[in-house]
């Protein structure tokens, strides 16, 4: 899991998925008050996403957390990136 391209630096081979985490999610009973826009994290995928990229083309690419909080919230996120997916984790 990555929350910077330069976090991706610390990889001793290229991996095949990578978690582009966006902090704490906004939504859900823990979920922080405050967070960067969803137009911000398209961003900030599409960058780790394209420095993951640099090192396997192959890698997959997910988003998860912070505004990406909701199936809306995934879908825009997934088409404006790279991403093929968003990993959620459920509380029950």
């Amino acid at each position: 899991m990555s929350s910077t391209p330069k976090g991706l630096n610390k990889w001793r081979k290229p991996e095949r998925m990578l978690f582009a985490h966006m902090n704490t999610t906004i939504d859900g009973t823990i979920g922080a008050e405050t967070a960067f826009t969803l137009e911000d994290a398209a961003v900030r995928v599409q960058e780790i996403c394209d420095a993951a990229k640099a090192q396997n083309p192959d890698v997959i690419c997910l988003s998860h957390s912070g505004p990406i909080a909701k199936p809306p919230d995934a879908a825009f996120i997934n088409e404006h990136t790279d991403t093929v997916g968003v990993c959620r984790c459920i509380q029950h």
